[in-house]
């Protein structure tokens, strides 16, 4: 459901804009590759730590917005 909902969002932005650039794709691309860590993967601190690198990337990405 979650990643029907990112597809959704990832067109209606896409959409809406005549040249698909890096700094609309970004976000998606980060919150794909957190989304498909799976818990099981994450059972290692250094994968763990690697996840809350993307989190914070993705945190920082959209803060720089605002």
């Amino acid at each position: 459901m979650l990643v029907v909902v990112l597809l959704g969002c990832f067109l209606v932005g896409a959409l809406t804009i005549r040249l698909a650039w890096q700094k609309y794709v970004d976000p998606y691309a980060l919150l794909v590759l957190v989304l498909t860590a799976r818990p099981a993967e994450l059972a290692t601190p250094r994968r763990l730590t690697g996840a809350a690198v993307l989190a914070t990337g993705y945190l920082a990405y959209t803060l720089s917005f605002v």
